[in-house]
Formats: structure tokens, sequence, C-alpha cells
């Protein structure tokens, strides 16, 4: 059984395993690999969807090789492997590599350029998903949407940062000299990643939405080639069944990490919220609007999603 109780009846020999009222806490809980477990998840089925539609990639599930794990290993320490018990070295080696490799050769242009200036059409763009957890301090501060845009564009910077690191320290590289690592990372997309986020409320990134885009554009035209329909119908009956799947998904990994991190920490005590109860309500209200939107549209409107404009259709 789980038990809540209020923090000034916390026993002295029990540890303080806090919750906000709503118990977000627990959703930044990474003991036990459980994020790690929903991350796989979400990387699993949009590899799936990518390969329903023909779309060709690397990693995942249902990609042409299931790892990407080798991608910058003939660049870093001249092939060799990392020196043994170098943690350092080998973050930054993680930071690299890629959950997905898009080859882009033959997709169409999406219907909306996406707010960051990232392309898929003819690119090899690498994709390193991100499930973003409720930060206690801002999340009465910011919307959950900016908040998974704000994750999602300093992963370019991340990458990039982590190259010219591993360069340095492994290659000699001079400092404001591109080397090997650096220069094989742009060859993706002139260094360019697509980060797809989501948030603690089902909300994505606008590199998901680009992403769920062109899986749905490349259903519609293999749709079209069997129905009469019309492209645009057909365009938004595949993006509203991947955004179901993917808003499925990603709720249901939330509920997992919740429960099991109830059943492994214990007692769980409550803690009062960083805001105002009219903030942290607020806040609350926002991220289960945000979920709403993605998963149903604005009130009926022909382009469903965040963001929807029917004029854009």
């Amino acid at each position: 059984r789980i038990f809540f109780f209020p923090k000034r009846d916390l026993p002295p020999n029990l540890s303080q395993n806090t919750v906000n009222r709503f118990g977000h806490n627990l959703k930044n809980i990474t003991k036990g690999g459980r994020r790690t477990t929903m991350h796989d998840n979400l990387q699993d089925l949009l590899s799936k969807l990518l390969r329903q539609v023909g779309i060709t990639h690397d990693g995942g599930r249902f990609g042409r090789t299931r790892r990407c794990a080798s991608t910058f290993s003939a660049e870093v320490n001249r092939g060799q492997p990392l020196p043994r018990n170098d943690d350092q070295g080998s973050q930054w080696l993680r930071g690299i590599i890629p959950d997905l490799i898009i080859h882009g050769t033959g997709l169409s242009e999406p219907r909306h350029r996406d707010p960051s200036g990232l392309t898929l059409p003819d690119e090899v763009t690498l994709v390193d998903f991100k499930t973003l957890g409720v930060e206690s301090r801002a999340h009465h501060q910011a919307s959950s949407q900016s908040r998974v845009n704000a994750r999602q564009h300093v992963v370019t910077d991340e990458y990039t940062n982590h190259a010219k690191r591993l360069d340095q320290k492994y290659n000699g590289t001079p400092v404001g000299t591109r080397g090997p690592t650096e220069a094989k990372l742009r060859e993706f997309n002139e260094g360019h990643v697509c980060a797809p986020t989501v948030g603690p409320a089902g909300e994505v990134s606008s590199h998901m939405e680009m992403l769920l885009d062109h899986i749905a554009g490349e259903a519609a035209y293999t749709h079209c080639g069997h129905y009469d329909v019309n492209i645009k119908e057909a365009h938004n009956l595949h993006l509203q069944r991947v955004r179901r799947k993917v808003c499925h998904n990603v709720h249901r990994g939330w509920a997992v990490v919740l429960e099991q991190s109830l059943q492994a920490h214990g007692p769980i005590f409550y803690a009062s919220p960083a805001g105002t109860p009219q903030e942290d309500a607020e806040a609350e209200e926002q991220m289960d609007f945000d979920a709403h939107i993605f998963e149903h549209g604005v009130d009926g409107g022909d382009f469903t999603g965040h963001n929807s404009d029917p004029s854009r259709s």
C-alpha cells in the first residue's frame, strides 16, 4: 500500500521522498531505469511508425540497424576505445549517440515549416528523444509547451559541445579548430539535431510535431493511391491517428513511471508547492489543456494539434 502523509508528520528515521499536491516530483525520479524504459518505448513507437510509411532510418526496433552507438566510433580517440574508468569521456560520448538516424531522401516538404528552421527532406538527420519531467520551481512560471521547445532547442549545442570536448581531449584538436568528431557531426544535416521532446502532460515539442507531420504525409500519399479522397483530408486523418498513438504512449509511460516510483520508494510525503495554490492549479490546468489540444485539436478545426489554425491547412 502507498501512504501519503503531511511532511510535518515525517518520522525521523524515514527518507524524505516528497511530492507536491499532484505527485509530480515522482516523474523526475530516474532510479531503476523507469524513465529509460519510457524513452525506449517512445523511440520504438516512432521507429515503427517510420517503418510503416517507408521512411528509412537506423536505430530503434524497426530500423535498418537496431543501434546507433557506433556513429562516431571511428572519429573519437582515432578509432580506439576510450580509456577505462574515464567517466567524463564516456559521458561526452554517450551524449552524441543518437536514438535514430533518419534518411530523408525523397521526403516531401512538411505543410508548416518548423520554427527552429530544421528540415528533414534530402538530409540525413540525427534524432535524440527527450522526456521532460516537471520542474517544481518553474512549472508554474512558464507554459508546458514553451518548456519542451526550450529543452529541444539546446540539444544541438549539447552535441556540438560534446564533440568539441572529445576532439580536444582525445584527438589533440586545438581550441577553435574543428576536429574529426565535430566534422563528422556536421555531416548530419549540418550538425542540426532533431530532438523530439515530450512533457509530463503529454505535450510535445515542434520537432515531434514535424516528425508526425512527415509520417502522416507519407501515409496520406499511399492512402490516396487506394481511395478517392482529397490529399489534405487524408493527411489530417493520418495525422490524427499518429498523434493519438504517441499521446497514448506518453501517458501510459508516465503512468508506469508514477506507479513504479510509488512502489519502489515506500511512504510518500506531501510538500507544499513552490508557487501559490492558485499558481499551482493554473499550471496544472494549462498542462491538461495542452495535452487535450495535442490529442483532439481545437474546436473541430480542419488542422488539429498544437497551435491549430484552420486557415493554414
